[in-house]
């Protein structure tokens, strides 16, 4: 899945449950629901954030896995190309790596 699509879902996701439970409990008058107005929008509100902070949670983590394009590169591994000079010295990111060829021995 596109990773647009997949943050567009991880964010619309929530705000759908935030706004459904905050309906549901505001617009019927339930008996278990507080009388006063401001309490209602309080118990809606608390109820309705922590609702869709459930549901944003999972999608975040799902909608931030980003999977590579690169068939050499392992998962949780890193991978670096770079090219030796004759003297088979790298230098990569700021430090120097000592590489032996294939035909030398340690």
């Amino acid at each position: 899945m596109a990773r647009t699509l997949r943050w567009s879902l991880a964010v619309v996701a929530p705000l759908a449950v935030f706004g459904i439970c905050t309906a549901l409990l505001m617009i019927p008058r339930l008996s278990w629901t507080p009388h006063a107005e401001s309490d209602r929008w309080l118990m809606s509100l608390s109820v309705a954030t922590f609702a869709g902070t459930v549901t944003a949670a999972p999608l975040a983590w799902w909608a931030s896995r980003e999977k590579s394009r690169d068939p050499e590169v392992q998962p949780g591994g890193i991978t670096q190309r770079a090219k030796a000079d004759r003297k088979s010295r790298i230098t990569m990111a700021g430090h120097d790596v000592s590489v032996q060829s294939k035909g030398e021995e340690k």
